[in-house]
């Protein structure tokens, strides 16, 4: 086994690998350590880069143990990448249409209790139904807005990001197609 010193940081990672590794291998092993991505690595022993090889030895490169190796790389922040950005404002934009859902709810509600004069509920009722299709109208400009915002294979967690507020923005739009019912319900059995 070949025990090596990785500095990246300012912090110290202790590397355990077999004499016959590879530097393919070591890229790997300091990726998982370190959560640098393998292709904005560059690693640094004795004022040398080493490069990302699957036929170089890491003893053929002068690794041993007991060496120090300097590691050069950010971590991977999803949060700075333009795509995730783009995914929360759409979050952002959906949670201000589902204040308007909440609202249009409220308003049904105080016509259900019979907060309003019997012969204006008509007219409240269709235009609480037109709105409510607006937001519906929205809800689905968002969705296609996230449908279009491009996530590289290897960016999970934005996927899943993405996938999560799909899921919010379908969970609002069924609501609101509940609450569209509602109306159509009232207007039946109460007009």
């Amino acid at each position: 086994m070949v025990d090596v010193v990785v500095k990246h940081n300012g912090k110290s990672y202790n590397v355990n690998l077999t004499q016959d590794a590879t530097t393919d291998e070591l890229f790997t092993k300091l990726n998982s350590e370190t959560g640098v991505p393998i292709k904005s690595m560059r690693i640094i022993f004795n004022g040398k880069q080493i490069s990302k090889d699957s036929t170089q030895t890491i003893s053929q490169s002068g690794i041993c143990s007991g060496s120090k190796i300097m590691l050069l790389g950010k971590k991977y922040d999803p949060a700075q990448e333009p795509s995730y950005k783009d995914i929360l404002n759409l979050e952002t934009k959906a949670l201000l249409v589902e204040t308007k859902y909440i609202k249009l709810l409220d308003e049904l509600d105080g016509v259900v209790k019979g907060h309003l004069d019997k012969t204006l509920q008509p007219e409240a009722l269709k235009s609480m139904e037109k709105r409510s299709k607006g937001v519906n109208e929205e809800l689905q400009r968002i969705l296609e807005n996230l449908d279009s915002v491009s996530i590289l294979e290897d960016q999970t967690e934005i996927r899943n990001k993405r996938k999560s507020v799909v899921s919010q923005v379908s969970k609002i739009m069924d609501q609101n197609e509940d609450y569209i019912n509602k109306i159509n319900q009232y207007r039946q059995h109460y007009l």
